[in-house]
């Protein structure tokens, strides 16, 4: 028997590339189960974490802080330009990657679009990084 060998793009929407710092807040319905040490929190009790790419479903980020699949997030984060694009949004973590030793993961989210407000904040991040001349990321990740 034969084995077809199919290519499937695991990418669904342009990406934009960032190096942008931010916090986020663990979710009330998830906070029971975490438990970040005070170390490791920001003055206002997140965690710092940067921003390295985004599109219309959500962000990638880099976080010091292993945060499970599932769990509901809320980010802040500031992206500069003429004007700075200000974003506070609920996020969901999708996939983890650890990146090396020292504790760095790779946090593969999702924003939670709840109503026509948020996805209009969505789209006016992503022409806010456009006009500001943010990098496209075209590498086509295909899995077989």
């Amino acid at each position: 028997m034969a084995t077809e060998n199919f290519d499937l793009t695991l990418r669904r929407h342009e990406r934009y590339l960032g190096d942008f710092p931010g916090e986020v807040v663990i979710a009330p319905a998830c906070a029971a189960g975490i438990r970040i040490a005070r170390s490791s929190q920001t003055n206002a009790g997140g965690i710092a974490v940067k921003a390295v790419d985004f599109s219309q479903g959500g962000v990638g980020l880099r976080s010091p802080i292993y945060l499970p699949r599932g769990c509901t997030l809320i980010i802040r984060l500031t992206v500069p330009g003429p004007v700075p694009f200000a974003l506070e949004a609920p996020i969901s973590v999708q996939r983890v990657r650890m990146l090396d030793s020292v504790p760095n993961y790779y946090l593969g989210t999702a924003f939670e679009v709840s109503d026509a407000a948020a996805a209009e904040r969505t789209a006016a991040l992503l022409e806010h990084l456009k006009a500001t001349g943010a990098a496209v990321d075209t590498e086509v990740r295909r899995a077989s």
